[in-house]
Formats: C-alpha cells, sequence, structure tokens
C-alpha cells in the first residue's frame, strides 16, 4: 500500500496527493495497544481468598509425564493479599518449593516476593527502586539488584492470575502487560506479557464434566515466546487449565484437581 502511494506521489506531485500520503503514514503509526499496570480496572468481586492444587504434566515429543502437584492460596492478610505456592514433587521433602507474593488489594501491585527452593532463593522488595537479591545455591552466588523503573508493573509470577479478574466479557486483544523479573543469566528487569485473544469456549474435565470458560492465550519475553492458553471459569474465575507449549506442542500442562468431598 505504501508502495501504491509513493507512485502516484512521483508521477502527480500534487498537494492533494501529498496529504494523503501523509495522512496514511500518521494512521499507519497511531495503533497502539492498551496496556495494563497496577491500578488499572479489575473485577475486585473476583479478589477473593482462594486454595486450589493442579495437577503439572510435562509434554515432550508427543509423550506426557507428571511431574507432581501445585498448591495455589490466595489468602486476605489485612488490606492486601498473600499469594502461596508450594510446589510438590515426589521424593523432596514438604515445603522445598514454596513461592510468597504479597500484593495490594486495591491495585494489585507488588509489594513484597519471595521463592525458595532447592537450587535458588530469590528476594524482590517493591519500592520505588525495586531491589532484592538473587541466591544461586549451587554456585554458592548472591546476587543483589536495584532497579528503577519509568512505570509501575506486575511480579511476573502474578500475571496469569491476573487474568482471573480482569473484565473478560468486554476486555479488548492485544493487550499489554507491563511485568518484572530477575535471573542473572537471563532475562531481567522491566518485561512483557501480551495477551492475544479471549475466547468463549466450553472445558471439559478429565471425568467428563463441562464448564463454559474464557479461553486467553497470552505469552510474555521472558521465555521464547511459549505461549499460554488458560481456560478460566465464566461463573467462579477459577483457573481450570493452563496450557504453555512451544510450536511444536512441547511445554508444561496444568489441570485443575477437584477434591473429593
Amino acid at each position: 500500500m505504501i508502495c501504491f502511494f509513493i507512485s502516484l506521489f512521483l508521477r502527480k506531485n500534487t498537494m492533494k496527493i501529498y496529504i494523503s500520503f501523509l495522512l496514511f503514514l500518521l494512521s499507519s503509526f497511531s495503533f497502539s495497544q492498551s496496556i495494563i499496570r497496577p491500578g488499572a480496572d479489575f473485577e475486585s468481586k473476583w479478589l477473593t481468598d482462594r486454595n486450589w492444587k493442579m495437577n503439572m504434566t510435562m509434554r515432550a515429543n508427543g509423550n506426557s509425564r507428571d511431574l507432581g502437584v501445585i498448591h495455589y492460596a490466595w489468602i486476605k492478610d489485612g488490606v492486601n493479599y498473600d499469594i502461596i505456592t508450594d510446589v510438590i514433587l515426589p521424593g523432596l521433602p514438604p515445603k522445598s518449593w514454596i513461592d510468597s507474593l504479597e500484593i495490594s488489594s486495591k491495585t494489585l501491585a507488588p509489594i513484597r516476593h519471595k521463592s525458595t527452593n532447592m537450587q535458588r532463593d530469590i528476594l524482590i522488595e517493591y519500592a520505588k527502586s525495586i531491589s532484592g537479591y538473587y541466591l544461586d545455591k549451587r554456585k554458592n552466588v548472591s546476587t543483589p539488584f536495584t532497579y528503577d523503573l519509568d512505570s509501575p508493573v506486575f511480579d511476573s509470577g502474578f500475571y496469569l492470575f491476573l487474568l482471573q479478574l480482569l473484565p473478560l466479557e468486554t476486555f479488548s486483544t492485544p493487550s499489554e502487560i507491563g511485568i518484572f523479573d530477575f535471573k542473572p543469566e537471563g532475562k531481567q528487569g522491566a518485561l512483557k506479557a501480551f495477551v492475544t485473544s479471549v475466547e468463549s469456549g466450553i472445558y471439559e474435565s478429565p471425568s467428563g464434566e463441562k464448564t463454559e470458560v474464557w479461553i486467553v492465550k497470552s505469552y510474555d519475553t521472558i521465555g521464547r515466546g511459549e505461549q499460554t492458553n488458560s481456560y478460566i471459569s465464566k461463573s467462579t474465575r477459577d483457573i481450570l487449565k493452563q496450557e504453555t507449549l512451544d510450536k511444536e506442542g512441547n511445554g508444561m500442562v496444568l489441570e485443575r484437581i477437584w477434591e473429593e468431598k
């Protein structure tokens, strides 16, 4: 299309075509996607105490292998919320991998993130400056860090939970989410996640139960562009399934475990 305008301009250097060309360029560069940051609108009625478990499965080359269970909990603590993730792996003692994130219940802004497992510890303090450390237990090397960011961000460990709280009935895509992550040998600092689509669909559980869901597709700049498909119940906003897969279908699948009553 741009080549078409240029050819017209070269053949007939008239003011009318010149103005049309400029207006076309301006319209081409004016498109922008919405940016979601702490303090943006979310549906607070879905921010409630929650407690659930998901089975963790690895897919590779057409095969699947169970890895363990992840136990999630949202717990209100005064005016804030604690988001607790307990990764339970066979053969390891309890509480070997615990992730704890404190967020503001008013803005969803991160306050403090602490994560510990067998290989590393991470502490992130969110204030005017973001500071903390990454302890590599294998190398016995601690890496402190401090960042001054231009705009507020979500913690990278929270943005997939954020999808449960967004107004999905009216949500416009594509949308960008500002996030923070730190790895000494990986990407770090202010990064981005993107919500590419929100669709209405049906999730069928392993037992055959069908639930109306929002299917939210997203990816982030932390990894290698793997897409995450989140199946979120319309009636409760529970995450029923999450698939984070590459183009070959390899990656991680989390599926909700329903406790027997």
